[in-house]
């Protein structure tokens, strides 16, 4: 078993020593993902969440500082049934760090093996900021839900307003084996539209348009 981590190690090792010496520096960026699309409200209101993908290109200069764009799809989101947008954003990418480190306690051979891989591939990260502009086709038609045995009544999001314009805060983690990446990618968005209200027809004013919303997703990309 020693001899087999041992040579585990030894070939990532020269993978990251050769990728080191061959880096090329690349302009474009092209990346698939796919995650969550979450509101982030309080307790007094329900939360909407969907389902994202999103397809987008980023261009980059000399200086690391580029500009992405493309299309993102969000279905599954309550009072809309397509939900289209298209990102416009600054992006700043850091150097690639190639050091070797495993971090905490490891309790198994699969765990060091694991740690071993992820801390051997190349990371590197961009920061992002932007805007977001999109189009929402309302779907209205609201169930009936009941609260503790109460009656059963309208209740949920509905569209207010088609177009949606957002400001977009976030980052992407790549894990890079030579042009191809695995990508982690948290971005927080803020609605300057006013286009989810919540409803019920139970009498109890229930107005609330939630603003802040949170995507989380994981892809795959490829630089040239």
């Amino acid at each position: 078993m020693r001899k087999f981590i041992i040579a585990i190690l030894l070939t990532f090792s020269l993978s990251s020593i050769a990728q080191q010496n061959d880096e090329e520096f690349f302009f474009h960026d092209i990346s698939f993902e796919y995650g969550l699309f979450a509101s982030l409200n309080s307790n007094e209101h329900e939360n909407l969440v969907g389902n994202k993908l999103s397809l987008q290109t980023t261009y980059y200069f000399y200086n690391d500082i580029g500009l992405r764009t493309g299309i993102s799809f969000v279905n599954n989101l309550e009072g809309s049934n397509k939900f289209y947008s298209v990102p416009i954003q600054l992006v700043y990418r850091t150097p690639i760090d190639k050091s070797f480190m495993i971090g905490g306690s490891i309790e198994s051979i699969e765990e060091l093996i694991f740690k071993m891989f992820i801390g051997l591939i190349p990371r590197q990260a961009d920061f992002h900021c932007g805007v977001n502009i999109g189009y929402i086709e309302p779907d209205n038609g609201l169930g009936l839900s009941s609260i503790n045995g109460g009656p059963w009544v309208q209740r949920g999001y509905q569209l207010e307003q088609r177009f949606l314009t957002t400001l977009d805060l976030g980052f992407r983690l790549h894990y890079k084996i030579k042009r191809f990446g695995i990508i982690a990618a948290p971005n927080v968005n803020y609605i300057l539209t006013e286009n989810f209200q919540y409803y019920s027809d139970d009498g109890i004013d229930h107005a609330y348009t939630p603003k802040w919303f949170l995507s989380i997703a994981f892809g795959v990309s490829y630089q040239f």
